[in-house]
Protein backbone atom coordinates (compact mmCIF):
# COMPACT_ATOMS: atom_id res chain seq x y z
CA UNK A 1 0.00 0.00 0.00
CA UNK A 2 1.11 3.49 -0.71
CA UNK A 3 2.30 5.58 2.23
CA UNK A 4 -0.19 8.29 3.26
CA UNK A 5 0.50 11.79 1.96
CA UNK A 6 1.88 13.88 4.77
CA UNK A 7 -0.15 16.92 5.71
CA UNK A 8 1.40 20.31 4.84
CA UNK A 9 3.29 21.86 7.68
CA UNK A 10 1.61 24.75 9.41
CA UNK A 11 3.30 28.07 8.81
CA UNK A 12 5.25 29.31 11.72
CA UNK A 13 3.39 31.90 13.70
CA UNK A 14 4.68 35.39 13.02
CA UNK A 15 6.02 37.28 15.92
CA UNK A 16 3.93 40.39 16.65
CA UNK A 17 5.58 43.63 15.51
CA UNK A 18 6.37 46.04 18.27
CA UNK A 19 3.96 48.98 18.31
CA UNK A 20 5.41 52.34 17.49
CA UNK A 21 4.96 55.05 20.05
CA UNK A 22 3.80 58.46 18.77
CA UNK A 23 3.65 60.13 22.10
CA UNK A 24 6.60 62.43 21.33
CA UNK A 25 5.18 63.69 17.97
CA UNK A 26 2.88 66.38 19.41
CA UNK A 27 5.74 67.73 21.51
CA UNK A 28 8.04 67.90 18.49
CA UNK A 29 5.36 69.67 16.40
CA UNK A 30 4.71 72.12 19.19
CA UNK A 31 8.42 72.96 19.41
CA UNK A 32 8.64 73.43 15.61
CA UNK A 33 5.56 75.66 15.49
CA UNK A 34 6.84 77.70 18.40
CA UNK A 35 10.18 78.23 16.67
CA UNK A 36 8.44 79.31 13.46
CA UNK A 37 6.17 81.69 15.36
CA UNK A 38 9.07 83.25 17.24
CA UNK A 39 11.00 83.69 13.98
CA UNK A 40 8.08 85.33 12.17
CA UNK A 41 7.32 87.60 15.13
CA UNK A 42 10.93 88.73 15.30
CA UNK A 43 11.00 89.43 11.55
CA UNK A 44 7.76 91.43 11.62
CA UNK A 45 9.00 93.45 14.60
CA UNK A 46 12.26 94.15 12.76
CA UNK A 47 10.42 95.29 9.62
CA UNK A 48 8.11 97.58 11.63
CA UNK A 49 11.06 99.11 13.43
CA UNK A 50 12.81 99.64 10.12
CA UNK A 51 9.74 101.33 8.63
CA UNK A 52 9.44 103.62 11.64
CA UNK A 53 13.04 104.69 11.14
CA UNK A 54 12.48 105.39 7.44
CA UNK A 55 9.20 107.35 7.79
CA UNK A 56 9.92 110.99 8.41
CA UNK A 57 8.18 112.52 11.39
CA UNK A 58 5.60 115.19 10.45
CA UNK A 59 6.72 118.74 11.20
CA UNK A 60 5.31 120.37 14.29
CA UNK A 61 3.28 123.57 14.11
CA UNK A 62 6.17 125.50 15.67
CA UNK A 63 8.52 124.25 12.92
CA UNK A 64 6.03 125.21 10.20
CA UNK A 65 5.55 128.70 11.63
CA UNK A 66 9.31 129.14 11.92
CA UNK A 67 9.72 128.10 8.28
CA UNK A 68 7.10 130.57 7.08
CA UNK A 69 8.70 133.28 9.18
CA UNK A 70 12.06 132.66 7.53
CA UNK A 71 10.35 132.67 4.13
CA UNK A 72 8.73 136.04 4.88
CA UNK A 73 12.08 137.48 6.02
CA UNK A 74 13.69 136.24 2.81
CA UNK A 75 11.01 137.95 0.73
CA UNK A 76 11.55 141.21 2.65
CA UNK A 77 15.30 141.13 1.93
CA UNK A 78 14.67 140.39 -1.74
CA UNK A 79 12.14 143.19 -1.98
CA UNK A 80 9.38 140.90 -3.21
CA UNK A 81 6.55 141.75 -0.86
CA UNK A 82 3.79 141.57 -3.45
CA UNK A 83 1.41 138.70 -4.21
CA UNK A 84 2.77 135.50 -5.65
CA UNK A 85 3.27 135.66 -9.44
CA UNK A 86 0.98 132.66 -9.95
CA UNK A 87 -1.96 134.57 -8.46
CA UNK A 88 -3.55 136.99 -10.84
CA UNK A 89 -6.68 137.69 -8.78
CA UNK A 90 -7.64 141.34 -8.37
CA UNK A 91 -8.84 140.78 -4.81
CA UNK A 92 -6.33 141.85 -2.18
CA UNK A 93 -6.63 142.51 1.52
CA UNK A 94 -4.53 143.73 4.42
CA UNK A 95 -6.60 142.36 7.29
CA UNK A 96 -8.04 138.91 7.88
CA UNK A 97 -9.89 136.96 10.54
CA UNK A 98 -9.83 133.19 10.97
CA UNK A 99 -13.13 131.91 12.35
CA UNK A 100 -13.31 128.77 14.53
CA UNK A 101 -13.41 125.58 12.48
CA UNK A 102 -16.46 123.38 12.83
CA UNK A 103 -16.01 119.68 13.48
CA UNK A 104 -17.98 116.45 13.61
CA UNK A 105 -20.35 116.16 16.52
CA UNK A 106 -20.29 112.39 16.94
CA UNK A 107 -19.31 110.96 20.31
CA UNK A 108 -16.90 108.59 18.59
CA UNK A 109 -15.12 111.48 16.83
CA UNK A 110 -13.77 113.43 19.78
CA UNK A 111 -10.27 113.61 18.30
CA UNK A 112 -11.59 115.14 15.07
CA UNK A 113 -13.52 117.74 17.06
CA UNK A 114 -10.39 118.53 19.09
CA UNK A 115 -8.32 118.95 15.92
CA UNK A 116 -10.99 121.28 14.52
CA UNK A 117 -10.66 123.46 17.63
CA UNK A 118 -6.89 123.59 17.20
CA UNK A 119 -7.00 124.29 13.46
CA UNK A 120 -8.33 127.84 13.76
CA UNK A 121 -5.62 129.14 16.14
CA UNK A 122 -2.95 127.31 14.13
CA UNK A 123 -4.02 128.96 10.86
CA UNK A 124 -4.21 132.38 12.53
CA UNK A 125 -0.68 131.87 13.88
CA UNK A 126 0.59 131.00 10.40
CA UNK A 127 -0.91 134.18 8.92
CA UNK A 128 0.34 136.38 11.77
CA UNK A 129 3.91 135.77 10.57
CA UNK A 130 3.24 137.86 7.45
CA UNK A 131 3.98 141.49 8.29
CA UNK A 132 1.67 142.71 5.53
CA UNK A 133 -1.40 141.30 7.24
CA UNK A 134 -3.30 142.41 10.29
CA UNK A 135 -4.71 139.24 11.77
CA UNK A 136 -7.59 139.58 14.20
CA UNK A 137 -6.71 137.80 17.48
CA UNK A 138 -8.37 134.42 17.52
CA UNK A 139 -9.85 135.02 20.97
CA UNK A 140 -11.87 137.90 19.55
CA UNK A 141 -12.94 135.81 16.56
CA UNK A 142 -14.15 133.08 18.91
CA UNK A 143 -16.37 135.50 20.82
CA UNK A 144 -18.17 136.97 17.80
CA UNK A 145 -21.65 135.54 17.23
CA UNK A 146 -22.77 136.50 13.75
CA UNK A 147 -25.08 134.69 11.32
CA UNK A 148 -22.54 134.59 8.49
CA UNK A 149 -18.76 134.80 7.92
CA UNK A 150 -19.28 138.07 6.05
CA UNK A 151 -21.06 139.61 9.03
CA UNK A 152 -18.36 138.35 11.38
CA UNK A 153 -15.64 139.87 9.21
CA UNK A 154 -17.41 143.23 9.14
CA UNK A 155 -17.96 143.19 12.90
CA UNK A 156 -14.25 142.60 13.45
CA UNK A 157 -13.10 145.09 10.81
CA UNK A 158 -11.41 142.49 8.58
CA UNK A 159 -11.45 142.60 4.79
CA UNK A 160 -11.13 138.83 4.42
CA UNK A 161 -12.42 135.83 6.33
CA UNK A 162 -11.09 132.28 6.46
CA UNK A 163 -13.48 129.53 7.50
CA UNK A 164 -12.99 125.80 7.81
CA UNK A 165 -14.90 122.63 8.59
CA UNK A 166 -13.92 119.04 9.27
CA UNK A 167 -16.37 116.37 8.14
CA UNK A 168 -16.45 112.60 8.31
CA UNK A 169 -18.07 110.21 5.87
CA UNK A 170 -18.97 106.59 6.38
CA UNK A 171 -18.36 104.19 3.52
CA UNK A 172 -16.22 101.06 3.88
CA UNK A 173 -14.08 102.88 6.43
CA UNK A 174 -14.66 106.19 8.10
CA UNK A 175 -12.94 108.92 6.08
CA UNK A 176 -12.34 112.54 6.99
CA UNK A 177 -11.92 115.73 4.97
CA UNK A 178 -11.46 119.44 5.55
CA UNK A 179 -12.93 122.33 3.56
CA UNK A 180 -11.37 125.81 3.85
CA UNK A 181 -12.77 128.99 2.28
CA UNK A 182 -11.40 132.50 1.79
CA UNK A 183 -14.26 135.02 1.68
CA UNK A 184 -14.32 138.68 0.63
CA UNK A 185 -15.98 140.57 3.48
CA UNK A 186 -17.20 143.38 1.24
CA UNK A 187 -19.04 141.23 -1.32
CA UNK A 188 -19.52 138.01 0.64
CA UNK A 189 -18.18 136.05 -2.33
CA UNK A 190 -15.82 133.09 -1.96
CA UNK A 191 -12.43 134.02 -3.41
CA UNK A 192 -10.86 130.60 -2.90
CA UNK A 193 -12.10 127.28 -1.56
CA UNK A 194 -10.67 123.80 -1.37
CA UNK A 195 -11.81 120.47 0.03
CA UNK A 196 -8.96 118.16 0.99
CA UNK A 197 -9.45 114.48 1.72
CA UNK A 198 -7.40 113.59 4.76
CA UNK A 199 -7.84 109.82 4.55
CA UNK A 200 -9.08 107.15 6.92
CA UNK A 201 -10.13 108.42 10.31
CA UNK A 202 -9.40 106.89 13.69
CA UNK A 203 -8.64 108.37 17.09
CA UNK A 204 -5.08 107.00 17.07
CA UNK A 205 -4.10 107.56 13.43
CA UNK A 206 -1.63 110.36 12.73
CA UNK A 207 -1.70 110.38 8.92
CA UNK A 208 -4.88 112.45 8.64
CA UNK A 209 -3.59 114.92 11.24
CA UNK A 210 -0.43 115.45 9.20
CA UNK A 211 -2.50 116.06 6.07
CA UNK A 212 -4.66 118.53 8.01
CA UNK A 213 -1.52 120.48 8.92
CA UNK A 214 -0.51 120.48 5.25
CA UNK A 215 -3.97 121.79 4.30
CA UNK A 216 -3.61 124.63 6.82
CA UNK A 217 -0.22 125.55 5.38
CA UNK A 218 -1.68 125.55 1.85
CA UNK A 219 -4.53 127.81 2.98
CA UNK A 220 -2.10 130.20 4.65
CA UNK A 221 0.02 130.39 1.49
CA UNK A 222 -3.12 131.04 -0.59
CA UNK A 223 -4.15 133.86 1.74
CA UNK A 224 -0.62 135.28 1.66
CA UNK A 225 -0.80 135.32 -2.14
CA UNK A 226 -3.79 137.70 -1.90
CA UNK A 227 -2.21 139.94 0.69
CA UNK A 228 -1.87 143.58 -0.30
CA UNK A 229 1.71 144.65 -1.10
Amino acid sequence: MDAPTPLPAKPAAREPRPRRSYRGVPLVLAVVLLAINVGLTARVAWQLERQERQVAQPPTLAEIIEGLSKSAKGQDKAGTKGPAPATGAAFTFDSVVVLPFSGPGGKDQKEAAAEAERAGPALAALLAKDKRLRVVPFDKARQVKEPSPQAAGRALGAKAVLTGALATRYFVDTSISVRIQLIDTETGLTVWAKTTKLGAYSEAAVEWKQKLTEALVAAAEQARAHAAP
